[in-house]
């Protein structure tokens, strides 16, 4: 896809500074883009083709990616979906597996985009906030507590303002802009701007932590708005819809593809609003408009159905996960699986003459070390140095030598 953005935008892309008080996105004048022209002429295939590729997958811009040691960039990798060698942060290299993609999206976290590698660049203000200094310390108890922290953050949709510099954001996210259209190449190998709204649930109905994902990536068509929403605007992922059909007014075409259902907690398909207003025609009309995909199936486990609700489906249990997030707690299975919400829309339809849950359906990696192995016998799995090794997944034994 084409991307293109006004001179005025350009100016955005302001070196690392100081935090700043964020405005709203509505406010946010400095960073509109003027939609331009970008079609691009291509032959289109008489026939229908299948066509392969990634629409999940994190950089060093993520804050749960930099962390663990991610350190390549939105251009490595697009490098690695074309087939070029790129090393994982465990030090090996990764090549992809059955050759190029046809298609790549490079989904990083909305929130805090790109503020971790500003936290560790010496001379920044950022790297002298005490937050930084524990971030990356040697003591393992201060990492923790200052990851956790921007975690929860995330969750609760309130800012940590001594680290949030949405100017510092909003050129990370146009950097990613820029990395999609030096690396699309129309008929070949197609590339979306995108990025993650990390909704997360953060309490269940009898007030205990829920963490259940309704994180939400978000896809642009030829042209992408200068500036990202998410959960540090709001959590409800309703008010993502609505401010993906204002930017669809202003011309940039845009569609959100929900993904892990299966560990929501029941919420992603549940048979109510966020709020828990009764649904209407309108909120499935606009769910449908902005929502007419879902990933079914990730490293964190496929979504179709769960043996509890389709106890005479001998493929029922095929790689579940059922483990809210950050949490040993078992996510509710009603109002979590595919399969079921299918039935349910379909109910709706018939009773009530609407139906807000007639998606496709779509796979991916959510990969955050740039690239997903996709096969068994060369597997990296997704958390940098976390998981990278067999040794580090359980797969083989530690040496205790």
């Amino acid at each position: 896809m084409k991307f293109t953005r006004s001179a005025s935008i350009a100016a955005l892309a302001v070196a690392i500074t100081a935090c700043s008080s964020p405005d709203s996105v509505t406010e946010d004048a400095a960073v509109e883009a003027a939609p331009e022209d970008v079609s691009a002429t291509t032959e289109y295939a008489v026939t229908r083709n299948a066509y392969f590729g990634d629409l999940h997958i994190h950089t060093r811009n993520s804050f749960d990616a930099y962390i663990f040691n991610v350190r390549r960039t939105a251009d490595d990798a697009y490098r690695f979906a074309k087939g070029e060698t790129v090393q994982h942060p465990s030090g090996f290299d990764m090549n992809i597996a059955g050759g190029p993609l046809d298609f790549y999206a490079v989904t990083d976290h909305a929130e805090y985009l790109g503020i971790l590698p500003a936290m560790n660049t010496p001379g920044t203000e950022l790297s002298e906030l005490p937050r930084s200094k524990d971030m990356f310390s040697t003591d393992p108890a201060k990492i923790t507590a200052a990851f956790q922290g921007v975690g929860a953050s995330v969750r609760s949709g309130e800012k940590i303002d001594e680290m949030f510099d949405q100017p510092l954001i909003n050129s990370v996210w146009l950097e990613n802009i820029d990395a999609a259209e030096r690396h699309n190449e129309p008929g070949v190998f197609t590339t979306f701007a995108a990025y993650e709204f990390t909704s997360v649930t953060t309490n269940r109905d009898d007030g205990t932590f829920g963490g259940g994902n309704l994180h939400r990536n978000v896809f642009f068509k030829d042209a992408a708005p200068a500036r990202a929403f998410s959960t540090l605007d709001s959590t409800n992922p309703e008010d993502l819809w609505d401010w993906m059909d204002a930017q669809r007014a202003e011309g940039y075409e845009a569609i959100a593809v929900p993904h892990n259902p299966n560990v929501s907690d029941g919420q992603m398909f549940k048979l109510e609003t966020y709020d828990g207003a009764p649904l209407s025609s309108e909120y499935a009309d606009q769910r449908m408009r902005n929502e007419p995909l879902v990933e079914v199936t990730q490293v964190k486990g496929t979504s179709e159905t769960h043996p509890d609700l389709s106890p005479n489906d001998e493929w029922a249990d095929f790689e579940i996960y059922t483990r809210l997030l950050g949490s040993y707690d078992v996510s509710a299975t009603n109002g979590s699986y595919v399969r079921e919400a299918y039935g349910n829309g379909l109910k709706l339809e018939e009773d009530e003459g609407f139906n807000p849950f007639k998606f496709g359906l779509v796979a991916a990696s959510d990969s955050h070390v740039v690239g997903g192995a996709y096969v068994e016998d060369d597997y990296w799995s997704k958390v940098g140095i976390v998981d990278g090794l067999p040794v580090n997944r359980g797969s083989v034994p530690f040496d205790r030598e």
